[in-house]
C-alpha cells in the first residue's frame, strides 16, 4: 500500500495504472481497455479473478486521502482498499485469462515460457518490426473486457 500512496502522492497523471512487475504477460491492449472502462465518474476500476480484486488495477489521484487513511488503519491489503473506494471491477474474459499469469516460482516460470509464442512479430510506431523470442518479455494483443456488475 505504500508504493500506491507514493504513486498517488507523486504522480501528476489524473489517473495511475498499478501493476505487478511478476505478471508479464499483462498487455498494452488490456491497459488501454481498463482505461476505457473505468469511465469519467468512477474512481476506481480493480480487475478481479476467483472472486477478488488483483493487479492490475487503476486508481484516480483524487483516491490519496482514502489510501492514507488505510495505511495509518494500517488496513493494507487490496481488498480493503477495492471496497474504501467502492471501485469498479472488471473480469477477463476467458481467452484473455492468461495475461493474469503471476510468476512467483520456477514452475510458474516454466509454464509462462511455454505460453510464450517464439518468432512473435511486434510492431512499433517509428521502429521496425522485432521478432521476439521466448526469452524475451512477451506482449499479445488482445480483445475487449467483460464487465463484471
Amino acid at each position: 500500500m505504500g508504493g500506491v500512496y507514493t504513486a498517488l502522492a507523486t504522480s501528476r497523471a489524473e489517473i495511475i495504472v498499478f501493476l505487478s512487475c511478476d505478471m508479464p504477460f499483462i498487455s498494452a491492449d488490456l491497459v488501454k481497455s481498463l482505461v476505457r472502462r473505468l469511465g469519467r465518474g468512477t474512481q476506481a476500476l480493480f480487475v478481479t479473478e476467483n472472486g477478488r480484486v488483483g493487479f492490475p488495477f487503476l486508481l484516480r489521484r483524487a483516491t490519496l486521502s482514502i489510501v492514507q487513511q488505510l495505511l495509518v488503519r494500517r488496513q493494507l491489503s487490496l481488498q480493503h482498499l477495492a471496497s474504501a473506494l467502492r471501485a469498479r471491477t472488471a473480469r477477463l474474459p476467458p481467452r484473455r485469462r492468461h495475461e493474469l499469469l503471476n510468476i512467483n516460482t520456477p514452475e510458474d516460470w516454466q509454464a509462462a515460457r511455454k505460453r510464450w509464442r517464439p518468432g512473435l512479430e511486434i510492431s512499433q510506431p517509428g521502429r521496425s518490426q522485432t521478432k521476439w523470442s521466448a526469452d524475451s518479455s512477451p506482449v499479445q494483443s488482445s480483445s475487449s473486457l467483460e464487465p463484471e456488475e
